[in-house]
C-alpha cells in the first residue's frame, strides 16, 4: 500500500513550500529541487504528476498491507539520481544526510527521530519508475513552464554552455573510411547468416572479400599518399571491388527483407537490419566520394565529408599538428 504524500508538520520541520533554496548557486542540484518544489505547491501540476505515478507504481495493486515508500519520495530521489547522474551509494547518502534534499522530501527535522531510508528500499523503489514514466512527467512539467511564460508575456530564453569534446576516431581518409564501411557491412552479413535470416550459400567467400578489400585499401592508400604513376589504376581496382561488394550486399538485403516479412520477424531483427542498411549506405557514399575526389579530381564540399562512420557527429574543427603530451 502506498500513499501520495501529505507532510505531517511536526516541531522543527520546515514545510516544503517554505524551503529556501540557494537560487544563485551554479550547481545542478538547486534548479532540480526548485522544480520539485514547484510541482508540490502547484495543485493542478501536483495532481497530474501523482496521477502518472499512481498509474505506474500502484496500478492493479490492492490498497491494503503495510505502507511502502511514498510516491513523493520515489519521485524526488528518482529525479535527483537522474539529474546528478548519481549511483545508489551516493543517492543513499543524499536521502539520509543532505539537508536540502531531505527538506524537499519533507522528512528533515531539527528535533526528534529522523526518517532513514535503507539502501535496499531505495533501490527497490527507484527501479519502479521507467524511462517512459519520467518522460511523461517531464512533458507535464514543461507544459506547466510554458504556461508560466505565457502569463508573464515573455519569450523563451535559454542559456547553455557548449564545449568541444574530442572523439575517439582514427585519422579519416577516403580509403580507410571505404574499408570501414565494407568490413562492417560484411560483419552484419555474417551476423544475419548466423541468425538464420540470410542463407549463407552466396557468402562462402566472405573471407576472400574481406582480404581483397583490405589489400586494395592498403595499396590505394599508399599510392594516393605518394602520388605514384599507378595511383588511379589502383584506386579504380579498389572501387570496382567495392561496387561488386555493394551490389552483392544489396541483393542480400532484399533476401533478408523477404525472409523477415514472410516469417513475421521484422521487429525482432529491425535493429540489425537497420545497422546493415546504414553501413551499406555509407559504403555507397564512400565509393562516390573516392571516385569524385581521386578519379574526377573534384573538391569535395566540407558538408559532404564524413570523418567517422562510428561517430558520425564528429566534425573537423582544426587542422594542424596536435599538441600531445
Amino acid at each position: 500500500m502506498r500513499k501520495r504524500f501529505e507532510q505531517q508538520l511536526k516541531l522543527g520541520i520546515i514545510p516544503i513550500s517554505g524551503v529556501k533554496l540557494p537560487i544563485k548557486s551554479r550547481d545542478e542540484l538547486p534548479p532540480i529541487l526548485r522544480a520539485l518544489q514547484h510541482i508540490y505547491v502547484t495543485p493542478e501540476l501536483n495532481e497530474e504528476v501523482f496521477r502518472i505515478l499512481e498509474a505506474k507504481v500502484t496500478k492493479g495493486k490492492k490498497k491494503t498491507g503495510r505502507y511502502g515508500m511514498d510516491l513523493w519520495h520515489i519521485l524526488v530521489l528518482s529525479v535527483v539520481r537522474l539529474g546528478l547522474d548519481a549511483d545508489y551509494d551516493r543517492l543513499e547518502d543524499f536521502a539520509n544526510h543532505h539537508k536540502l534534499i531531505r527538506q524537499i522530501m519533507g522528512v528533515e527535522t531539527a528535533f526528534g527521530e529522523a526518517k532513514v531510508f535503507s539502501m535496499q528500499s531505495i533501490k527497490d523503489n527507484i527501479r519502479l519508475l521507467d524511462e517512459e514514466t519520467l518522460r511523461q512527467i517531464n512533458e507535464v512539467v514543461i507544459s506547466s513552464g510554458h504556461q508560466l511564460v505565457k502569463k508573464k508575456d515573455e519569450g523563451l530564453c535559454i542559456k547553455v554552455d557548449t564545449y568541444v569534446l574530442e572523439t575517439n576516431v582514427h585519422f579519416p581518409t577516403d580509403m580507410n573510411l571505404l574499408w570501414d564501411a565494407g568490413r562492417k557491412s560484411l560483419d552484419m552479413i555474417e551476423d544475419a547468416i548466423e541468425e538464420g535470416i540470410l542463407a549463407g550459400k552466396g557468402w562462402r567467400k566472405s573471407k576472400y572479400w574481406r582480404r581483397e578489400l583490405k589489400k586494395l585499401m592498403r595499396i590505394s592508400a599508399k599510392a594516393s599518399s605518394s602520388g605514384g604513376k599507378n595511383k588511379e589504376e589502383h584506386v579504380r581496382s579498389y572501387l570496382e571491388l567495392s561496387r561488386g561488394l555493394s551490389e552483392k550486399i544489396g541483393a542480400s538485403l532484399l533476401a533478408i527483407y523477404e525472409k523477415v516479412l514472410t516469417t513475421n520477424q521484422v521487429d525482432k531483427h529491425a535493429g540489425k537490419i537497420g545497422t546493415l542498411e546504414y553501413f551499406h549506405g555509407m559504403l555507397n557514399k564512400q565509393i562516390d566520394l573516392v571516385e569524385r575526389r581521386v578519379i574526377r579530381d573534384e573538391v569535395i564540399p566540407a558538408a559532404e565529408k564524413v570523418h567517422s562512420l562510428f561517430e558520425p557527429h564528429t566534425e573537423w574543427l582544426y587542422k594542424g599538428k596536435s599538441n600531445k603530451r
